[in-house]
Parts: structure tokens; sequence; C-alpha cells
């Protein structure tokens, strides 16, 4: 995840312009793409509700996306008595992505849903699941 703002500022600026030699002031500045995605410590109810990503500061070009995408997408969890089952992680987004945002956007309209396997018994479950956020170039 790109946190920090690239930047690359440079310039030339030269003494007196004289009649020998013609000086020019120039200055030339280029930023790079930018971008903050939140990836929250804890999902809550995502079986019931789903869950979509949020972000900040997306910063980008008009021909880039960035992307998340889901490490794994089938997550082993435990209950508090010690019982495991699966959750599958979903998405209505192409190629696995489980978020997605152009530039200027704060919310994915990709949503993330989660389905426990068929043998989960009762109780509170917890796993763990690890995301990557991707700046990609838009697919034409």
């Amino acid at each position: 995840m790109n946190l920090a703002q690239n930047t690359l500022l440079a310039y030339a600026v030269s003494g007196a312009i004289t009649a020998e030699s013609c000086i020019r002031k120039s200055q030339i500045a280029l930023f790079h793409s930018s971008y903050l995605v939140k990836i929250p410590l804890q999902i809550s109810n995502l079986v019931e509700n789903g869950y979509s990503f949020t972000a900040q500061s997306i910063n980008i070009l008009d021909n880039e996306v960035v992307r998340v995408y889901a490490e794994n997408t089938s997550i082993e969890m435990t209950n508090e008595r010690g019982d495991t089952c699966t959750l599958n992680l979903s998405s209505d987004g192409a190629n696995g992505e489980m978020g997605s945002f152009r530039n200027g956007e704060n919310a994915s309209t990709i949503r993330m849903t989660g389905q426990m396997g068929m043998d989960a018994r009762a109780g509170s479950y917890t796993g763990k699941a690890t995301f990557s956020v991707r700046l990609e170039n838009v697919r034409q």
C-alpha cells in the first residue's frame, strides 16, 4: 500500500540574462499517484451485511485504478469452544477483486460477502484474512 506521496521536484534557475546568452527559467514537478485504502482490523457481521472498503486521498491518473484483493478467500475460523469451520469470501467484483477505486472515490461500489461452511456450529468465530491493495492500469 502506498501511504506516502512520492514527489520529485526539479528546477533550474540561472543568473542574469545578457545579450550573449538567452537563459531560461523552468520548473518541473512530477507527482506520483497516491492512495490510502482503509483495511479494518475487524469486520463484524460480514455474513449478514457484507462489507464495502473505503478509502481517502485517492489521487491517481485517469487510466489507473486501485483494487483490493483477498489473498486467501477460504479462511479457517475458530469459535470460543475451539470448533472450526471455513468462511468463503466472495464479491460482486470482477477477477476476484473485493474493492475498487477510481480517482477521487472514497467508497467502493463492490461489496464483499462471506459464507460460513454448512458444518459451522453455533458460536462467535474469528479468523484472519490477508488483503492486498494494488495500483493497476485500467484495462481497455
